[in-house]
């Protein structure tokens, strides 16, 4: 299934390193925006459970190269 994940980065996060994500298993496209979200991140998984870890890892910061 297709699905969409809105995701706020920290006020210092280096936005240029966001693209980093576009490496992880099931995300399809990142794209920055402006507004309460800086992101929208479009993924393909396979069922909720995939969608649920895969929100708690690009939410969590690790997405940007944080741990």
């Amino acid at each position: 299934m297709r699905a969409f994940i809105l995701v706020h980065f920290a006020a210092d996060t280096d936005l240029s390193k966001a693209q980093h994500a576009l490496g992880r298993p099931g995300i399809t496209a990142l794209d920055l925006v402006m507004g309460p979200y800086n992101a929208i991140v479009t993924c393909d998984v396979a069922d909720m459970a995939d969608l649920s870890k895969l929100s708690l890892v690009l939410t969590q910061g690790r997405a940007s190269g944080k741990a």
